[in-house]
């Protein structure tokens, strides 16, 4: 919804909010609005206004368009309407014990990204995300792959990668090494 206000406002002219920038601290008062509302509401609401982003993107098309990390229009529409939920699902599904499924959709997105030629910013995101999902399958070899695309198309994830307690596995790896950028 607020990127959708945002698009509306860049189409009218107008200057838009950018997204907070402690995103968790507006979530932890927003969130509790939606308490009490209906999974069916709820989709139903995002259906919408997924609908509605999707044609204040075809009318404003792409430019550029600082949104959190992102700085364009189709940045900010992948990382936010597509990643980050993709995200939120992924996470769900391994909390309640259904890590096929999880692993199977990140896999999926980080294809559908691929496919689209999606910017290095939403698709080495996605290729870390996978990479780390190779990791706790114990698919070491994919894992080094993924990393190594996706971190050259994000620098800047190198740290969050490296303090992840999950792939400690790969530590003492001098591939995994080499990708940080790190000597063993």
């Amino acid at each position: 919804m607020r990127l959708r206000n945002a698009f509306d406002y860049v189409h009218a002219g107008r200057p838009y909010t950018p997204i907070p920038t402690n995103i968790d601290e507006f979530n932890d008062v927003e969130l509790p609005t939606g308490a009490g509302v209906s999974l069916d509401e709820a989709a139903s609401r995002a259906d919408a206004e997924l609908a509605s982003l999707i044609q204040f993107t075809q009318a404003i098309g792409e430019r550029p368009f600082k949104w959190d990390l992102g700085s364009t229009s189709t940045e900010a529409v992948l990382r936010n309407s597509y990643v980050h939920p993709q995200n939120h699902i992924a996470a769900y599904l391994t909390e309640n014990g259904d890590k096929p499924a999880a692993y199977l959709l990140l896999e999926q997105a980080a294809q559908e990204l691929r496919d689209a030629s999606a910017p290095d910013l939403i698709l080495g995101a996605a290729l870390c995300n996978l990479a780390v999902a190779r990791v706790e399958q114990r698919r070491l070899d994919g894992a080094l792959d993924l990393f190594d695309e996706g971190l050259r198309m994000r620098p800047d994830l190198r740290a969050v990668v490296q303090a992840n307690p999950d792939l400690a596995v790969l530590n003492s790896n001098p591939r995994f090494q080499s990708i940080l950028g790190v000597s063993p």
